[in-house]
């Protein structure tokens, strides 16, 4: 939960429309394509669930938020030096797109049914609303 939490999902969906016009990338199309993208993920996130366990999930999913932030901070670190200019746009767009489907994949949903596993049935609805209100 905390790395959920420390992970930066609110960060880049407050920002984000912000971060798009910092490149000189339109707002509107990279705020709406995430969102578009939004739907289809859901759905496969439900059926990756079910196939796959979820610690490959989470360690996908943590490694790509990783990746994608890494990205977005190489691509505004090249803004900074002035170099590939036509590249930095594209590569702020797809890092926002990958954070946001890596953070679907697992780390959006997957430690709240992890915390629900782990206790026993006496205490889950304790635990969770502690959890929630501590989240």
């Amino acid at each position: 939960m905390r790395l959920q939490q420390f992970g930066g999902a609110s960060a880049f969906s407050y920002y984000a429309s912000s971060i798009f016009e910092s490149v000189d990338f339109s707002s509107s199309i990279g705020t709406r394509s995430v969102a578009f993208v939004l739907i289809p993920r859901r759905a496969i996130t439900i059926l990756l669930t079910d196939k796959a366990r979820q610690r490959p999930l989470l360690m996908v999913s943590s490694a790509g938020m990783c990746l994608s932030s890494l990205i977005l901070g190489l691509s505004f670190w090249m803004q900074d030096l002035h170099h590939g200019k036509d590249v930095i746009p594209i590569l702020v767009y797809l890092a926002v797109l990958a954070y946001s489907v890596s953070l679907s994949f697992g780390m959006a949903g997957l430690p709240w049914i992890l915390m629900f596993e782990i206790f026993p049935v006496n205490v889950k609805g304790r635990v969770g609303s502690i959890v929630t209100f501590a989240h």
